[in-house]
């Protein structure tokens, strides 16, 4: 049995689930406007709208599969066993994140916990079945916040050294993306995480933009104490660039590449 709940965000307001025990549910809200038309580049907010968005659904997952190759994560014996078994689509119109949150009380309000996906920096989402926060809310009274974000070639592929140029973040815009969405979040925060997750987290410890948007940090199977150089960043976007048949890195032809070709190329 399920209540609708509606609550404004920064950008408008949102109607959301409650369950019988009594933890409002919002899947699929919207912290950033579609990346396809910023790809390679920070993000951007999302329009603010004026009507009830319904949150009852989980938005697209960032690309991450090989075009070519059928991928059926619910028959894969790995992520059935880990619960990664979410098969939602694949869009560069990806960023979206997913709230649970406590049964209402007249006490303060409740701590947020805001989970950070594993899998390297490569695949997955924030929306696989083992991510379902509502037990979290409903036992530990914390506000549990999933999301997705830019992942592989789209969200770090090193294009230039050049600080003048609109794609000198390139390398990084799917860690800006987690800020963004620590943004949208922002007070009394722990971000958490495991693997790959973990790794993300080590590197938000490190990044003065995203310094205040969060107040503890929890490593769950793994860190990272050093990422690639430029030099060795740039060596893997001019394989790319190969692949792709071009001479040289050029940002105005990668960002302008089909997706599936520029997936192709990737994998």
């Amino acid at each position: 049995m399920y209540n609708d709940s509606v609550v404004t965000t920064r950008w408008g307001r949102v109607r959301g689930r409650t369950t019988a025990g009594g933890v409002r549910v919002f899947r699929g809200i919207r912290h950033g406007r579609d990346t396809a038309l910023d790809r390679f580049l920070p993000p951007c907010a999302p329009a603010p709208w004026s009507d009830v968005a319904n949150a009852f659904e989980f938005g697209p997952t960032a690309p991450q599969h090989d075009p070519e190759s059928a991928t059926h994560r619910a028959d894969n014996p790995l992520p059935r066993k880990i619960g990664l078994t979410d098969n939602l689509p694949e869009s560069e119109d990806c960023l979206f994140l997913n709230v649970w949150a406590p049964p209402a009380r007249d006490e303060p309000p409740a701590p947020v916990m805001v989970w950070v996906h594993s899998d390297a920096f490569a695949v997955n989402s924030g929306s696989s079945p083992s991510i379902d926060g509502t037990h979290l809310a409903e036992s530990g009274g914390v506000v549990v916040v999933s999301f997705n974000h830019r992942l592989n070639v789209l969200g770090y592929c090193h294009l230039t050294d050049d600080e003048h140029s609109p794609f000198v973040a390139a390398g990084n815009v799917g860690m800006l993306d987690i800020v963004a969405a620590l943004e949208w979040v922002r007070d009394n925060v722990t971000v958490f995480g495991q693997s790959g997750g973990a790794m993300k987290i080590a590197t938000l410890l490190g990044m003065p933009a995203a310094g205040g948007l969060f107040h503890k940090a929890i490593m769950q199977s793994g860190d990272i104490t050093r990422a690639r150089s430029a030099s060795e960043a740039m060596e893997a976007t001019e394989d790319l660039c190969h692949e792709l048949g071009l001479d040289a890195v050029d940002p105005s032809a990668l960002q302008a590449a089909d997706l599936r070709s520029l997936m192709r190329a990737y994998h």
